[in-house]
């Protein structure tokens, strides 16, 4: 009997833990809206306590920086976290429209009209 009831308390315990993390798996937090924002190029935001500070900027969640329009605008010398592996963006004549101030245009990254 003594058996039984453990094995009986083990699968309970089993079933409430099993639950327990579907549960916990499964908890969202929404961050859509409007949020501060400010834009730190230079990494000081952290040092300077900027998370004190009541700032001043919007942008709005979901979305991204350029959706927001914030930023610096694209060119030919953006720096970028990938790498252009087809230069051919660079010297090709069918490019160069897309290389022109104001209407850059990358075909190798995600990039909204």
């Amino acid at each position: 009997m003594i058996h039984y009831l453990r094995i009986s308390f083990l699968f309970v315990f089993i079933s409430a833990a099993i639950a327990t993390a579907a549960q916990n798996k499964s908890a969202t937090i929404d961050l859509s809206g409007q949020w501060r924002f400010a834009t730190d190029s230079l990494d000081k935001g952290i040092a300077e306590k900027w998370f004190r500070l009541q700032l001043q900027d919007h942008i709005t969640l979901p979305g991204s920086m350029t959706t927001n329009d914030k930023g610096n605008p694209i060119d030919i010398n953006t720096p970028w976290t990938g790498q252009i592996v087809d230069s051919s963006w660079f010297t090709a004549p069918e490019y160069k429209a897309y290389r022109q101030p104001g209407n850059i245009k990358i075909p190798f990254w995600l990039q909204p009209v």
